[in-house]
């Protein structure tokens, strides 16, 4: 946490990689997050201005029922060719050993990933999905007046209601849970899809 010894530490590192030598370091973040969910560096950021290559790691997930957390790390810097993004899960099980839990490390590959973000971004938005559902099961399925009713209810602005509104829009009802429909006067009708009934169970 001292700038003076951080970057005292970071020459030395600097001349022993010079020499052919690798350093692995581990850092922390703080306890805010950045406007994408991410985490932020602090009182470290002196070694990822000095380093080649950085990752952020952070948590997307964890199945209650399988027990395994999921995390990602997220290229920051890189001076190489190196992987923009790794996915991994692990074992959370009360009791493991450390040799079971290294053991339970599994690689993830995009697809898998993708699946695992989508049903982790469907629990955080739970709440505002059902308070979006029983919206339109009540009649407000116009735009503007959906958004209103959304952002009062769930006392958050209109521009975060329509966001939620936008990003489960569609016609694929495995990632979508409504859809509009333009009508007069280019008014947008949205109706909830087949299926959806604001269940997440």
């Amino acid at each position: 946490m001292d700038k003076k010894l951080c970057s005292r530490f970071n020459e030395m590192s600097r001349r022993f990689v010079m020499k052919g030598g690798t350093v692995v370091a581990l850092a922390h973040a703080n306890k805010h997050f950045d406007r994408d969910g991410k985490p932020i560096p602090a009182g470290t950021s002196d070694v990822i201005d000095d380093c080649d290559c950085a990752y952020i790691l952070y948590e997307i997930g964890t199945d209650e029922t399988t027990q395994r957390k999921t995390v990602r790390f997220e290229n920051k810097k890189n001076r190489g060719n190196v992987a923009q993004h790794a996915n991994y899960s692990y074992s959370i099980k009360d009791g493991i050993t450390y040799d079971d839990l290294l053991e339970s490390v599994t690689p993830l590959d995009d697809v898998e990933m993708e699946t695992i973000i989508h049903e982790a971004d469907r629990k955080s938005d739970e709440e505002m999905i059902d308070i979006v559902t029983a919206c339109i099961q009540d009649g407000i399925t116009t735009k503007m007046e959906l958004a209103d009713a959304v952002a009062s209810c769930a006392k958050i602005s209109r521009r975060a209601a329509i966001g939620i509104i936008e990003k489960y829009t569609g016609t694929d009802t495995k990632v979508h849970l409504w859809n509009y429909k333009v009508q007069e006067r280019g008014a947008k009708v949205y109706s909830l899809l087949d299926g959806n009934a604001g269940d997440l169970s």
